[in-house]
């Protein structure tokens, strides 16, 4: 099944060797979905064009909340330094477990992987200031068909 990535246009981001990924899954003991470790390999930190991210409001009612992905945080290190992802994860770790990180929105809200009920991860909103995960999507991979490329809400054919 092709997924959405494949109708998103990408913006920096950069080049990522499997090794790096294979150590970030070891460090933090979770397998990326193959869909996002073929991302990673592509698009390492980089920025979608436009990448509307629909989800439940989770007060209930009818009302749909939509945000904009901003990045895909980079697990690449410069310089001797950790990488973005490995030191936002680390932080994530000493607070909870179970939660990955593996991007953020335009209001400074995560994204992240939640490995709490198990090995295949749903998808998470965790707002900025709080720390009460929102369910987004049941998997990665529903997660990118469900992107939106305009702010309209008009899902772009997968091509």
């Amino acid at each position: 099944m092709k997924v959405a990535e494949s109708r998103i246009q990408w913006i920096g981001g950069s080049d990522l060797p499997e090794s790096k990924i294979i150590e970030a899954e070891k460090e933090f003991g979770f397998s990326f979905p193959q869909a996002f470790r073929t991302l990673l390999q592509k698009n390492d930190g980089g920025r979608p064009e436009c990448w509307i991210v629909p989800f439940c409001n989770p007060r209930g009612g009818n009302l749909d909340i939509r945000t904009e992905l901003c990045e895909i945080i980079s697990l690449k290190s410069e310089g001797g330094k950790i990488s973005p992802f490995t030191m936002i994860n680390r932080k994530v770790r000493s607070h909870t477990t179970g939660y990955v990180i593996f991007a953020d929105d335009i209001g400074g809200n995560s994204f992240a992987f939640d490995f709490t009920k198990g090995f295949d991860p749903t998808i998470v909103l965790i707002p900025a200031f709080e720390f009460d995960p929102i369910y987004v999507a049941e998997n990665y991979n529903e997660f990118t068909n469900s992107a939106m490329t305009s702010d309209l809400g008009i899902n772009s054919e997968i091509s």
